[in-house]
């Protein structure tokens, strides 16, 4: 059955008021097939009854209330856990003004409510991680500071490269970057990284300089770091990463391959 559309004047109906609703809820009827019924808001005076009477119509029904009442004007909210992001709560109230939080079972939680705003990432160090390529796992000096866990790439002038699969379970890279301390100090190298192919990074470093690395990763399936040797020396050299490491939820670090 279709939900009823009353249709109403103004308080204290004359019979303008009357005739209105009238009709206009029989347009709705015959045009929009709407279970549209004509009401009033008060009482019919002299002169609307005689003319009603006269041409042989019922009133429309006397409707002393018309507030809302809670099943026409309830909403049902998905409940939150309170270990959800923070960012879903939002999401519900950001129509309602409210979200429910409630326990596994599904009953309110307690008035005490906590609520992490944020945790910091989990980490894993990049040499942990399954690579191909010319990268290999060690320690490092990097402008005179000693890096116990470093990824450390070898630079020739026709290029060489590392790939990691991150399986887009990835969020950032962080590392201290720099010409190994060991390395020719006339050596200059180009690094760069790319994400699927894009381009994310990319710098010219000399020996004796270190450079931060934070590099966006979100959604990148396919890591590669690429060094590439500038100057014509003739010593060897190397790209040091510091402390390089790969940020994210813990359960998608623990699912990348060792």
């Amino acid at each position: 059955m279709l939900t009823p559309i009353y249709v109403i004047g103004h308080l204290n109906p004359d019979t303008d008021a009357i005739a209105s609703a009238m009709g206009y809820a029989w347009l709705l009827r015959e045009r929009d097939g709407a279970n549209a019924i004509a009401s009033r808001a008060g009482s019919l005076n002299p002169q609307t009854a005689w003319v009603l009477k006269t041409v042989g119509i019922e009133p429309p029904a006397l409707l002393a209330d018309a507030s809302p009442r809670f099943e026409r004007i309830a909403r049902n909210l998905p409940p939150i856990l309170p270990e959800r992001p923070l960012r879903e709560a939002w999401a519900v109230a950001a129509d309602s003004r409210s979200a429910p939080i409630v326990d596994a079972e599904g009953k309110p939680l307690t008035e005490e409510v906590t609520l992490v705003i944020a945790a910091p990432p989990a980490s894993v160090a990049l040499s942990e991680i399954e690579s191909s390529g010319s990268c290999s796992r060690g320690s490092a000096a990097i402008n005179g500071t000693e890096f116990a866990a470093a990824t450390n790439c070898s630079a020739y002038s026709g290029g060489s490269e590392a790939v990691w699969l991150l399986n887009r379970r990835v969020a950032q890279l962080t590392a201290t970057a720099g010409v190994e301390d060991h390395s020719d100090p006339k050596a200059t190298v180009r690094l760069t990284v790319t994400g699927d192919g894009k381009r994310l990074y990319r710098r010219d470093l000399v020996y004796g300089t270190d450079q931060r690395l934070n590099v966006k990763l979100k959604g990148v399936l396919r890591l590669v770091v690429t060094i590439t040797r500038l100057d014509s020396g003739g010593g060897s050299a190397t790209v040091a990463l510091g402390d390089a490491a790969l940020l994210g939820a813990q359960a998608d670090l623990e699912a990348l391959e060792r």
